[in-house]
């Protein structure tokens, strides 16, 4: 047993995570014990594990999945291995040492996108709450965000980069930040325009340049965005999307 090793009651207080619910997540393969006693049974943790066990309770307290806090703190693992291989290469480099380091876990692609089609949702669910806390508030967008960058390791086209641009933008008008609405809202028209992406998914990157302009209080320029919006939205091909973006503009106009 290493020295520094601590008693599954002392990283329950560092943690902020009960006893019942570190032996759960031992049970559940999410956070192992350091060493387990054979004879007592008595668990202990490293140090290093807890920021991991923070981690996880705090993806818990925004009630987010248990299967979506396993990948998370996996992905996380992976990038802590990862640094952890360039301080041991540093070492060998200097020292001369050699260390054998293992290959880390990844995420698969279809991973990726099912994490980022749950996370965008999720985060249409708190926008549309009604009661929403400010807490609320902070893990919709970190939601947002997330629900971008797992789109971006899906290796889906542009189309999906766009819309998570353009989410991330109405975010931001929900919260009031009309100089991160727009540069969000920048972001999708540009990568619609860069990639030749037309129909809905332009009409909607001007309407949330027109709603981040409103949220800035510029009228003028709220009014232009939704004009083009408009004219782009009549050529939409799906009725139902085109019912969608008329909504949305409707509640940009005076």
């Amino acid at each position: 047993m290493g020295d520094a090793e601590m008693s599954i009651g002392r990283f329950s207080r560092l943690t902020g995570l009960t006893v019942k619910a570190l032996r759960h997540y031992d049970a559940e393969g999410l956070l192992h014990p350091a060493t387990v006693d054979p004879q007592t049974g008595y668990r202990r943790y490293e140090p290093a594990q807890v920021e991991t066990g923070q981690t996880i309770r705090t993806l818990r307290d925004f009630d987010v999945p248990l299967e979506t806090v396993r990948k998370f703190t996996e992905a996380a693992m992976w990038r802590a291995q990862r640094t952890l291989h360039r301080l041991r290469n540093l070492l060998d480099d200097e020292g001369g040492i050699t260390v054998t380091q293992t290959t880390p876990p990844t995420m698969e692609a279809d991973e990726h996108r099912q994490l980022g089609v749950d996370l965008f949702n999720g985060t249409w669910t708190l926008m549309e709450k009604p009661d929403r806390t400010p807490d609320d508030d902070l893990r919709m967008l970190a939601m947002t965000y997330a629900s971008a960058y797992h789109w971006s390791q899906a290796g889906v086209g542009p189309e999906h980069a766009a819309r998570g641009e353009w989410q991330i933008s109405r975010v931001h008008t929900v919260l009031g930040q009309g100089e991160s609405a727009l540069f969000h809202g920048l972001a999708s028209l540009r990568l619609c325009e860069e990639h030749g992406i037309g129909d809905w998914d332009l009409a909607f990157a001007h309407e949330a340049v027109a709603r981040a302009y409103r949220t800035l209080g510029d009228g003028d320029r709220c009014a232009a965005e939704v004009t083009i919006a408009e004219r782009l939205g009549a050529a939409i091909a799906d009725p139902e999307s085109r019912e969608l973006l008329e909504q949305d503009l409707a509640t940009l106009r005076p």
